[in-house]
């Protein structure tokens, strides 16, 4: 009996199987992934400060650092065309503040 691999698992192409969960996220929560990614490093962040579900916020995290560890820069995640339309990321990076956007989610 031959078993063919794709049958029992989702083959993938890193960094951008990631790159696609990743934006979905941000598109979803509107929250940028570098920063979710470092305030969880930092300040022990977990989903329950967030208006995330446990599941996506596991999911975020993981595919967050699956992304870098195969080489994906975080500021694709921020030129996408989901976040031009936002103002909250229409930031430079000169001037990217990696908290800014969090310390408001987290406070409202």
């Amino acid at each position: 009996m031959d078993i063919n691999l794709e049958d029992v698992f989702e083959i993938v192409e890193e960094p951008e199987h990631s790159k696609n969960v990743l934006l979905n996220f941000q598109e979803k929560y509107d929250i940028d992934s570098e920063e979710l990614h470092l305030f969880y490093q930092q300040n022990g962040i977990n989903y329950e400060e967030l208006p995330v579900t446990e599941e996506d916020f596991k999911s975020w995290i993981h595919h967050f650092i699956i992304f870098k560890e195969n080489g994906g820069d975080p500021w694709e995640l921020k030129e996408s065309d989901i976040w031009e339309e936002n103002t909250n990321y229409q930031n430079k990076e000169e001037n990217y503040s990696s908290c800014s956007f969090l310390f408001s989610c987290v406070i409202l």
